[in-house]
Parts: structure tokens; sequence; C-alpha cells
């Protein structure tokens, strides 16, 4: 519960169109309901799935400057997200690529925060 606060507290900060907007969340019985922005195509790792791993050139560019422009954003406000992979990383109904699942993300006070990071998914 506590990871899921944090992601929440994180997420309600962020506003970019390269990071999956936070609606809301709420307590229902033993149930933590997060309201997320609908993202069509789902993750990066489905989207690649679906069309049998070819993505056009333009297409691997696109996602690649969504990409970078979403963690550009995040080190702009201290922040660094932990666990870029593709199934955190999902294409909305225009085809714009959006950063998500903050549960491990890291906020600093300082610039300092972005220059060496020990946490998150090493093989990503």
């Amino acid at each position: 519960m506590r990871q899921f606060k944090q992601e929440i507290q994180v997420l309600s900060q962020l506003r970019h169109p390269n990071i999956l907007q936070y609606y809301g969340s709420e307590i229902v019985e033993d149930q933590l309901n997060v309201y997320l922005e609908y993202a069509h195509h789902g993750s990066i790792d489905k989207y690649i799935k679906e069309r049998l791993g070819t993505l056009t050139e333009s297409v691997v560019r696109t996602f690649t400057y969504d990409i970078v422009t979403g963690l550009a954003s995040l080190h702009v406000n201290n922040s660094i997200h932990g666990d870029l992979k593709g199934a955190n990383l999902f294409v909305d109904a225009s085809g714009i690529v959006r950063l998500a699942d903050f549960g491990i993300a890291k906020h600093h006070e300082s610039r300092s925060c972005c220059r060496h990071v020990e946490f998150g998914t090493y093989y990503y």
C-alpha cells in the first residue's frame, strides 16, 4: 500500500502529454482503485506483439521521441522513473507514447538526483 501511495503522489504532480494522466483514486472496501487515462493500444510490448515485431522506422522514431520527451519532463522536475520498459510505456489512440507505472519513481529536491541511480529494473 505504501508503494501505491508513493505512486499516486508522484502521478498527481505530473502533467505532460507523454505521461499517462492520473485522474484520481479511492479505496472501496479493501480495494484501491486508481483512475488513469485510457491508452487505446495498451503497452508498447502488446503493440509490437500485435504487429508481429515489425514497426516502421518512422514509428520507432516517433515512439523514441515521445519516450525521451516524457523522460526529459520528469528529469526537469527532479524525478526519475526507475522502471522504464515496454510494459510501462503505453500507446494512446493517436499513437502517442505515454510513460506509466511510477511505483518506484523517485523525486528529489535537487538536480543531483539524476546523476547516479541505484534502483529500478536493471535489465532495462
